[in-house]
């Protein structure tokens, strides 16, 4: 809803201000548990596993490197375009992502979510994905 988007945002503001923002870093705050699928998988499983870990963002990978990604927005335009669900979801991944090192601090993530208009970053070390942060994850550390 807009009412949890105008919030999300605020609160990623106040992140700027916060010196606990700048203690955690990128991989601290996020989940432990990686969510990922493979370049062969096709859109309806990958909508199937969205729905079973109730998520709007899946990370594409091959080997732990980061090919790509997926989000729920991605999906209702496919949907509106009438795309294959049958197809891999390599035919219709991002494939320049915006990504965050796992160094970087909860502060950089912050600023990076709000200047790039996002609600999710691949935490990344070395080129291999290794969390997915949301900006739920963010507030739930400095709030």
């Amino acid at each position: 809803e807009a009412r949890d988007l105008i919030n999300e945002a605020l609160a990623l503001k106040s992140a700027f201000r916060k010196k606990v923002a700048l203690r955690f870093t990128a991989a601290d705050a996020a989940p432990r548990e990686l969510i990922s699928i493979g370049p062969e998988t096709t859109l309806k499983e990958a909508v199937d596993t969205m729905v079973k870990y109730n998520i709007g963002f899946l990370p594409i990978v091959e080997g732990g490197k980061l090919l790509g990604i997926i989000s729920e927005s991605d999906i209702m335009k496919l949907v509106g375009k009438g795309a294959d669900f049958n197809a891999p979801v390599s035919a219709y991944m991002n494939e320049k992502p915006i990504t965050i090192n796992k160094q970087a601090t909860l502060k950089d993530a912050a600023e990076l979510m709000v200047e790039s208009n996002i609600r999710h970053l691949p935490v990344v070390d070395d080129g291999k994905v290794v969390a997915v942060l949301s900006v739920k994850d963010i507030v739930k550390v400095i709030g």
